[in-house]
C-alpha cells in the first residue's frame, strides 16, 4: 500500500484519479470481466519482453508483476482475487457503499 501510495504522490499526470466511479458502470465492469481472456493473453505475451526488461533494469520485476496480476485475474492470490474485488465494487457502485457481512454481492 504505500508503494500505491508513493506512486500516486508521484504520478504528474493525475493517472490514480480518484474519479473512477464516474466512469466505470456495473454493465462496462461485467464486460471487462467477460474480455478479461485478452488481458490474459496480453500478459502471457509480453512476459518475454518484459523479461529483458527485468534483465537491464535492476528491481524492475516486471515479469512477476506480470505473472501476479495474472493470478489475481484468474482465480486468485494470497491477497484475493479479483472477481470478489469486483462484485465488492459492483455492490459499491449500485449502493454507494461498501457490503456489509449479511450483504449479497452481485454476480459478474
Amino acid at each position: 500500500m504505500r508503494d500505491v501510495r508513493g506512486a500516486v504522490e508521484a504520478d504528474p499526470m493525475d493517472g490514480y484519479a480518484w474519479d473512477g466511479d464516474q466512469w466505470w458502470t456495473p454493465e462496462s465492469v461485467r464486460e471487462w470481466w467477460r474480455d478479461r481472456k485478452r488481458i490474459l493473453e496480453y500478459l502471457r505475451d509480453q512476459v518475454r519482453e518484459w523479461e529483458r526488461y527485468d534483465r537491464w533494469i535492476p528491481d524492475q520485476r516486471a515479469v512477476e508483476g506480470a505473472l501476479d496480476f495474472a493470478a489475481y485475474i484468474a482465480g486468485g492470490t494470497d491477497s484475493g482475487s479479483l472477481e470478489t474485488d469486483l462484485r465488492i465494487y459492483l455492490y459499491w457502485l449500485q449502493e454507494r457503499r461498501s457490503p456489509s457481512p449479511a450483504d449479497r454481492l452481485p454476480e459478474l
